[in-house]
């Protein structure tokens, strides 16, 4: 028969009543000596033994107690986690959807403010020229935004897929420097491509992330430098078998303090937005657990601080490795 701890107390101290009682009625009724002394240390001891064992049932109650709540506490976080888990699921879906529904119309108009600019459709009248442009600006930055957050849902539910081949990383960088030195110009810098080795430097990825990757960081390096220049190297590590690229800008900076949150998610610098208000925080975030996906894949950062540009390196093993 189960008995509850409040009643197994209060008959530890019944227990212990009854036993002082009778150690009493032993000493006064009693006539020899030593069954009167034997009394005399039971009516002492009694109360302190039953004053302890309520405490140790106390205890024991106070344990149990403990013990069911921590149970009952747990269950309710693997109910709330379970529910933290479905909602997560829920916002990259609905990220997903949202982002995939942008993608079309901002194409689109991407695509024919860049024809009107082109003058597919006749010559624009001066005052259009500018309009059109930023038009055409905007909805690239819109675009780079759509594919940031639907790499980060892909990224976040496992579903990314990547294309493994050999990738010729020196081609790839000569595309890219074409592309990004008349942009650099324009905003006065220089803009220095310096490869040890010209000849092909092949490594084993998806060339097409990667791409996308150093196309993002020379954008950043190119977004963030007001005066000075960037700087583009390619070399390969024979003793650790790893092709370096290397991306070092005169830019902005970066804090000490904001070293160690530079690749987390929504992560920009104190001086980032005020240079580029659209950035979404997501590019190096993206690029790291892209190249996390490469055997021997790695980004890191440098900076002397604040103002005093930044560096950039992406390593891939290199194929023959």
């Amino acid at each position: 028969m189960h008995i509850d701890h409040s009643k197994k107390i209060i008959l530890v101290e019944i227990l212990g009543g009854v036993a002082v009682f009778l150690a009493i009625g032993v000493i006064a009724l009693s006539s020899v000596t030593a069954v009167r002394i034997l009394a005399a240390a039971i009516l002492f001891i009694a109360p302190y033994l039953s004053i302890t064992a309520a405490r140790g049932l106390e205890s024991e109650k106070s344990v149990k107690d403990l013990g069911d709540h921590l149970r009952e506490t747990e269950w309710k976080l693997v109910i709330s986690n379970e529910q933290i888990q479905v909602l997560d699921q829920r916002k990259s879906e609905f990220v997903s959807v949202v982002s995939h529904q942008l993608r079309a119309p901002v194409t689109a108009i991407g695509g024919y403010s860049s024809m009107l600019a082109e003058g597919t459709y006749g010559a624009l009248p001066e005052n259009m020229k500018d309009p059109v442009n930023k038009i055409f600006l905007s909805s690239k930055r819109v675009a780079e935004l759509v594919t940031d957050f639907l790499d980060l849902t892909k990224i976040e539910t496992g579903t990314l897929l990547y294309n493994f081949a050999s990738v010729d990383v020196t081609a790839m960088l000569n595309e890219l420097v074409a592309v990004y030195t008349p942009i650099a110009k324009e905003r006065g810098l220089t803009f220095e491509a310096n490869y040890a080795e010209r000849k092909p430097c092949i490594a084993t990825a998806d060339g097409e992330k990667i791409k996308q990757i150093i196309s993002n960081l020379l954008d950043n390096a190119v977004k963030y430098t007001t005066k000075g220049g960037i700087r583009v190297t390619l070399e390969r590590d024979k003793p650790a078998g790893l092709l370096r690229v290397t991306i070092k800008d005169t830019g902005i900076g970066i804090p000490p303090d904001h070293m160690q949150n530079l690749f987390q998610k929504f992560s920009r610098g104190p001086t980032s937005p005020k240079l580029f208000t659209e950035g979404s925080g997501l590019g190096l975030y993206v690029a790291k657990k892209m190249l996390e996906q490469h055997k021997g894949g790695k980004i890191k950062a440098a900076s002397d601080g604040e103002g005093k540009g930044s560096t950039f390196t992406l390593e891939l093993l290199a194929e023959e490795n």
